[in-house]
């Protein structure tokens, strides 16, 4: 709930706080240090077990120990994106950006989400996932700036990190990510 007030979201205060590099899952060390640096002066050790991370073989945070269900759509929309484009880059640069002004608008977002068959993890709603897409859009959004007023675009960096930094680096096959 804390990640969420203070980043907009659980999803994007997973990405811009815990799993900076884009792997997936953190290490207890790495969610101690990352806690440390937002302030958090708890037991780290119980909050770590409550959230029932020491009792797996692998002990690795991961997004869905926080919101199974951002898990599920980020799992979902990451998928069906890759399976119809290749890349998270090649999605954003063939589809959700062409014209490459560096952000996209939320429609825009809908429509390719809709387009590759994104529906929503557990989408009960009979309008085909648009209400899905819409609301992933504003979960990938970063809010850490404390303005809470809804944004109409979203940045790649925002849409997925790893294509982001590939990008940085020109490697538009994403070979090294």
């Amino acid at each position: 709930a804390k990640l969420a007030a203070r980043f907009g979201s659980t999803l994007a205060g997973w990405q811009l706080a815990f799993d900076t590099h884009g792997k997936g899952a953190i290490s207890f060390v790495d969610f101690a240090d990352k806690l440390r640096a937002l302030g958090y002066l708890g037991d780290l050790k119980i909050l770590w077990n409550d959230l029932g991370v020491g009792a797996r073989s692998d002990q690795l945070l991961r997004l869905a120990d926080l919101d199974r269900e951002a898990d599920e759509m980020l799992t979902e929309f990451r998928t069906k994106l890759c399976a119809k484009h290749g890349t998270m880059l090649k999605a954003w640069t063939g589809a959700f950006d062409p014209k490459k002004r560096g952000v996209i608008e939320r429609n825009v977002f809908v429509k390719e989400c809709l387009s590759c068959g994104f529906r929503g993890a557990n989408s009960v709603s009979d309008d085909g996932g648009k209400v899905s897409a819409e609301r992933l859009f504003r979960m990938l959004q970063d809010k850490s700036d404390g303005n809470d007023k809804e944004r109409r675009f979203l940045t790649l960096r925002e849409f997925d990190l790893r294509a982001y930094r590939a990008f940085k680096r020109e490697d538009h096959d994403m070979i090294t990510e």
